[in-house]
């Protein structure tokens, strides 16, 4: 089984730019907020002597916030706290296609990934939560993919621009010859609570795997790209039971990542994934 979001990839909360916001609502987004996603929203998370990583979120028109992304930075920060916003694995960039946009890009870890047998950190993000708590015992367990969606996705449209490092490298950061590194996109739609009455959440290890999925996306190959281009992702599967639906019993995700294998810890430091102006088409 790959695993899908490491320690590094694995994901932080959200929040705004310069203004004090509201504090965030336990309530679901409403799932119209999905129509357009455009990472206009995000604050910098701060670590250590004034230093930080960025963190998107939701917004609605009266002021309230969702806290609905997660990113690889509140795990990148475990190997290094002391840089600024855009030095770590992903950040909101003003080069968007329309505005901000998020960027994502592989890095190195260091030292302290290089002990721990993780070399390479993807940048990340996606819809869900990082449960900080489990970073150091069970890191397969700190991606909670998905939120609570009260309509089915049929699929993901964008615009995205790609540019792959020079070197990939695998888990032992040895050179594979020929080999060149690609962005992902995937997402997945499932039943978020079993006959039992038992919350379903999908993680790091399952996210592929788990018999509650109804239907998932995903682009097998990102072509490079230097300039904006479109991208669309259609999901296969099966159909929600909408009485369940209609009382949000299904939850989604949408998973971005600069390296295709970095779950493996596999990829090239450099390769730089920009992404802008989602929409989900329900």
């Amino acid at each position: 089984m790959k695993r899908i979001i490491p320690l590094f990839l694995a994901l932080a909360l959200l929040a705004s730019c310069s203004k004090d916001k509201p504090e965030t609502l336990t309530t679901p987004m409403p799932t119209t907020k999905l129509e357009k996603l455009s990472f206009e929203n995000y604050k910098v998370q701060t670590t250590k002597d004034k230093y930080g990583f960025h963190v998107f979120y939701e917004e609605d028109i009266d002021g309230t916030r969702y806290d609905v992304w997660a990113s690889g930075n509140e795990g990148a920060a475990l190997a290094n706290s002391r840089r600024n916003p855009e030095k770590f694995p992903t950040f909101a960039s003003p080069d968007g296609y329309e505005g901000y946009c998020a960027c994502m890009n592989t890095q190195a870890t260091g030292t302290f990934g290089n002990l721990i047998g993780k070399p390479i950190a993807a940048g990340s993000l996606f819809l869900g939560n990082f449960n900080m708590d489990k970073a150091m015992t069970d890191e397969l367990k700190t991606t909670e993919f998905g939120i609570p969606v009260d309509r089915q996705p049929r699929k993901v449209v964008g615009w995205y621009k790609y540019i792959p490092g020079k070197v990939y490298t695998n888990k032992k950061r040895k050179e594979i010859k020929d080999q060149i590194d690609s962005a992902s996109v995937t997402g997945v739609f499932w039943r978020n609570e079993n006959p039992s009455g038992k919350k379903i959440v999908l993680y790091g290890d399952d996210y592929n795997t788990n018999p509650y999925v109804v239907s998932r996306g995903r682009i097998a190959d990102i072509p490079i790209s230097e300039d904006w281009a479109r991208f669309e992702m259609v999901f296969e599967g099966d159909e929600a039971d909408p009485e369940i639906l209609a009382e949000w019993g299904y939850s989604f995700t949408v998973l971005f990542s600069s390296s295709r294998n970095g779950g493996d810890f596999e990829g090239a430091v450099g390769s730089t994934f920009m992404v802008d102006e989602v929409e989900v088409v329900f």
